[in-house]
């Protein structure tokens, strides 16, 4: 159903954590979606030997969900483009009304993608919907075909709540 969590380090001794979890926002919010997070322990044995550890999860987080806080809202997700050109991905921003804050817009891009594309990340501010995320492509002949291009929203509620939105744009890389 699309939704995971990082792993998380936690040190010697701690005994409470925080566990970010991504739901993405096309769950639908009239059934209750359950999760298991399971952790392993890092253990030194009495010979000196690194041990890894786990128990077998006994109950699952389960959760209900309410409207996405917020949601990247293509004003076009079909663009062509070509390699060593630059592509204006349009961008629309809906926050919910409990989500006033400004909002970062980048990509989120695989390593070898990645490597082939420049962008500045955008800000838009509380009162901002709207932005064009300007990419510049290399030339590089591996930009060819159907690439899509995630584009994503990111921001904190109360200051500390990572909230995360991502929409695919279909990028179609013709030859020079």
């Amino acid at each position: 159903m699309g939704i995971w969590g990082p792993i998380v380090d936690v040190g010697a001794g701690v005994t409470d954590v925080i566990y970010p979890c991504f739901m993405p926002e096309w769950l639908t919010t009239d059934r209750t979606s359950r999760m298991v997070v399971l952790g392993f322990g890092e253990v030194t044995d009495p010979q000196g030997q690194v041990r890894y550890v786990g128990v077998a999860a006994d109950a699952r987080i389960t959760m209900i969900l309410e409207g996405a806080l917020l949601k990247v809202a293509p004003l076009r997700v079909e663009l062509d483009a070509r390699p060593g050109q630059v592509v204006e991905l349009p961008v629309k921003i809906v926050r919910s009304s409990k989500l006033q804050t400004a909002v970062t817009i980048d990509l989120e891009l695989d390593d070898e993608l990645a490597a082939l594309l420049e962008y500045e990340p955008l800000k838009l501010d509380v009162n901002q919907t709207e932005a064009v995320l300007k990419v510049r492509c290399s030339n590089s002949p591996l930009l060819r075909g159907l690439i899509p291009f995630t584009v994503r929203a990111t921001t904190l509620q109360f200051e500390k709540w990572p909230v995360k939105s991502v929409q695919d744009y279909d990028v179609f890389f013709g030859t020079n």
